[in-house]
């Protein structure tokens, strides 16, 4: 797919990947070498079920900055691996997050650290199929009934 058209004044600091197949091993290396890369992950979204790019961005410390619209309340939490802005969050809205956790590197550092833990603790297969199980378990003994 074509490239967007990126301003001029950010073209030095947006890069548009394109698709990306991470099972093809340069598009995987791609993939992680942009969140290496990356300083937030911003998903200006309007309506999203439950984002797992996400944890993905948990998951490489990245803090998520995002509207609460959705399920993104599942997935992000102000404070522990990002922040949840107003659905009527404006571009200046977002500048000025950015602005206040990049002044204040302790927090973004404290943040960054915390959104690694929260993927570690929650955001990952594992700790899915661990919540999962005993709801399994209790429909199955349901049914045997």
């Amino acid at each position: 797919q074509p490239a967007p058209e990126i301003p001029p004044q950010l073209a030095d600091c947006v890069d548009h990947l394109g698709w990306l197949e991470v099972e093809r091993a340069a598009d995987a290396r791609r993939y992680r070498e942009a969140y290496r890369s990356s300083h937030f992950l911003l998903l200006p979204t309007q309506a999203d079920c439950t984002p797992i790019v996400c944890a993905e961005a948990s998951a490489f410390g990245l803090p998520t900055i995002a509207p609460e619209v959705g399920g993104l309340s599942a997935m992000v939490e102000t404070g522990s691996n990002g922040v949840l802005l107003a659905r009527e969050a404006t571009p200046a809205d977002y500048a000025r997050c950015i602005e206040d956790l990049w002044r204040d590197q302790e927090r973004y550092r404290a943040l960054r650290a915390s959104s690694a833990r929260r993927h570690r603790e929650l955001l990952n297969w594992d700790a899915w199929a661990a919540a999962i199980e005993p709801i399994l378990q209790r429909a199955r003994q349901t049914r045997a009934a």
